[in-house]
């Protein structure tokens, strides 16, 4: 478990808990919601309420692979998000994105266009939710 003082390489001593606290549950909201929008498969790209299309994008597998990895650490911090259940929802949904060459797509929901890029990110997240579960589903996907 992580806490505020050991976050990565970043030392956030100068937050009060109760601020660290209201910085980490605003930013875990948007992702949450993100990710609800698509319903629970994966984080949207972007939200505009200035360009079109407006409103939430269709899921990004490239920034929920590795989102996937975030999620699983801040559970530990707030459990009643009930994070490692989003991500194994979204872990599943990028196995079920493998293409037939065993690459994984770039793009928006909806691409069949392999990417190597994209592919390492999502197997971020798939190894993290691996260790995790140790589930073989997860080191076969790809």
């Amino acid at each position: 478990m992580f806490t505020k003082t050991n976050i990565g390489d970043s030392d956030l001593r100068f937050l009060s808990d109760h601020e660290f606290n209201s910085r980490c549950n605003a930013a875990l909201d948007w992702i949450i919601k993100s990710i609800e929008h698509n319903n629970g498969n994966g984080s949207s790209a972007y939200y505009s309420n200035i360009y079109p299309p407006f409103g939430w994008s269709k899921a990004y597998p490239e920034t929920t692979g590795y989102l996937i990895s975030t999620l699983i650490d801040y559970d530990d911090l707030f459990p009643n998000l009930k994070l490692v259940e989003k991500s194994v929802k979204c872990a599943d949904w990028i196995c079920s994105l493998s293409l037939e060459n065993g690459a994984l797509p770039g793009g928006l929901e909806g691409s069949k266009k392999p990417s190597i890029f994209n592919t390492g990110q999502m197997l971020i997240g798939l190894n993290s939710i691996y260790s995790l579960t140790k589930d073989v589903k997860y080191y076969n996907t790809c």
